[in-house]
């Protein structure tokens, strides 16, 4: 189209096809709240050597990748409900790649070991922490995540007033796995934004 931006052409490259075919059934077995094993089928081709894995959040193919001399990779620090990709490729002797093969995943909401603890601290705003739950009685103003203007913390659940609604939402946290017969103790912190506001929970 008229009035665009230059188009950049670089490093072209024509060569055969290496004898290094890629990894195929690729799965991601969710084993905990932030955790998953990630595990392929062998590649079918070529003198293999190792296997690159890589979860990112985007579908564009990476450069390269931690290796695995087996066909599984444990993966960690995993945030529940965020749109995942396993890109997963063969390396082979001669220092030869296969094309990577890639999955979409995600870690589902499940209930929490306890002790269950959140301080709002980490996240993009004003998104709440995964697996929260808003609902959102008023139809006008609702919770999210915010800065406080506190000593005790930089951030909390942050409920905005709403002129001519009551702030009746309900802020949900995720599900906890609790066991018949013991006792619990729950504690939070509150407080209104000026102490001339008589606000409660």
């Amino acid at each position: 189209n008229a009035n665009q931006f230059d188009i950049n052409v670089d490093d072209i490259r024509v060569e055969a096809t290496p004898n290094c075919s890629k990894p195929t059934n690729l799965t991601v077995t969710v084993t905990g709240n932030t955790t998953a094993t990630a595990s392929w089928t062998a590649a079918a081709a070529g003198a293999v050597t190792n296997y690159q894995y890589v979860v990112s959040t985007s579908s564009a193919l990476p450069e390269t990748g931690p290796l695995v001399s087996g066909t599984t990779a444990s993966l960690i620090g995993l945030t529940p409900i965020q749109p995942y990709y396993l890109h997963v490729r063969t390396v082979c002797s001669g220092d030869q790649y296969s094309l990577w093969s890639t999955i979409p995943f995600t870690i589902p909401c499940q209930a929490y070991p306890l002790p269950y603890y959140e301080n709002f601290d980490t996240g993009d705003l004003p998104l709440l922490p995964p697996c929260m739950a808003v609902e959102n009685a008023n139809g006008g103003n609702t919770w999210s995540r915010n800065e406080v203007g506190s000593n005790s913390f930089p951030f909390s659940a942050f409920y905005t007033a709403d002129a001519g609604r009551n702030a009746d939402d309900w802020l949900f946290t995720p599900t906890v796995n609790f066991t018949a017969g013991l006792s619990y103790r729950v504690s939070f912190y509150y407080k209104a934004q000026s102490p001339d506001l008589v606000e409660k929970m």
